[in-house]
C-alpha cells in the first residue's frame, strides 16, 4: 500500500520496512509522506484566539485576584519596566531557593523564553499585520 501523493514531501528512510503497509517514517526511499504531517498547527492569533492551555480555569482564578491586584499597582507605577523586572526577579529567586540546580534553571529561561513567544503571538504579531495593512509592507 503506497501512501497518497502530496504537493509538499520529502523521501523518507531507506531500508525500512514493516511488510508491504506504509508506515510514516519506515518505507523505501521512493515512497513520500506529507512534510505537513511532521509539522505543529500553527493557529493564526487573528483568525483564531483558543483559550491558554497551561493552566485551567479553577487555578487561573485563584491567581487572577492577586495578577489584578498586582497589575493596579504597576498601573500606578506607569508600568515602570524596573517594577516588572523586581516582581519577576523574586518569583525567580523564590523558585531557585526551594529547588538550586540545572532544572530550575531550564525551567525559568523555559518560562521567560515562552512568555516572549506567547506576547509576540497574541500581540505584537496582530499589531504588525494590521500596521503593514495600513502603512504597506517593506
Amino acid at each position: 500500500m503506497k501512501p497518497p501523493k502530496h504537493r509538499n514531501t520529502y523521501p523518507v528512510n531507506k531500508n525500512n520496512r514493516a511488510g508491504n503497509k506504509w508506515i510514516p517514517g519506515k518505507s523505501e526511499t521512493s515512497m513520500e509522506m506529507p512534510i505537513v504531517s511532521l509539522m505543529p498547527k500553527i493557529i493564526d492569533p487573528v483568525e483564531e484566539e483558543p483559550e491558554m492551555p497551561y493552566i485551567n480555569k479553577k487555578a487561573r482564578g485563584h491567581y487572577d485576584e492577586h495578577i489584578n491586584a498586582l497589575c493596579k499597582e504597576l498601573h500606578e507605577s506607569e508600568w515602570n519596566p524596573g517594577h516588572i523586572n523586581y516582581i519577576f526577579s523574586k518569583i525567580f529567586k523564590r523558585m531557585w531557593i526551594l529547588r538550586p540546580g540545572y532544572t530550575t534553571i531550564n525551567d525559568v529561561k523555559g518560562i521567560l523564553s515562552c512568555v516572549g513567544v506567547e506576547f509576540d503571538r497574541r500581540n505584537s504579531t496582530p499589531y504588525e499585520k494590521k500596521k503593514i495593512e495600513e502603512n504597506g509592507d517593506i
